[in-house]
């Protein structure tokens, strides 16, 4: 995608809020919609047990309705907007920055066995 695409896409929709920024719109907006219509296309093609099966997920997908795409459309939608506030808490949660909490101990002495390993692994000159 072009420059002046991803301008086009970070933009956000005329008389969506006075504050708001197409920030919001390129880094929360579109890897959600990304992750949740891959994570149905492969639900429907039977991804958790069975066989996959492409055909039957594009028949389900073509046979949808515009108020069933509007549907996923909104269910996306908000779930982007419920989780965008948790956003930075989950990434600093992911990189090891457990909170205060009950259990926080024994995570921490987890990341730090296994980023131990890691390092001590890693090829000459990467963290030796």
């Amino acid at each position: 995608m072009s420059q002046a695409g991803l301008a086009t896409v970070a933009t956000a929709p005329a008389g969506l809020a006075p504050g708001s920024s197409g920030r919001f719109f390129l880094v929360s907006y579109l890897p959600t919609y990304a992750g949740a219509l891959s994570i149905l296309w492969l639900a429907r093609a039977g991804a958790p047990g069975g066989a996959l099966s492409m055909r039957r997920a594009w028949r389900t997908a073509a046979g949808l309705g515009v108020g069933e795409i509007v549907l996923i459309a909104a269910g996306i939608t908000v779930v982007a907007v419920v989780f965008q506030p948790l956003q930075l808490a989950m990434v600093r949660l992911l990189q090891g920055g457990w909170p205060d909490a009950l259990g926080a101990g024994l995570c921490r002495a987890r990341h730090s066995r296994a980023s131990s390993r890691f390092i001590m692994w890693a090829p000459r000159g990467m963290g030796r």
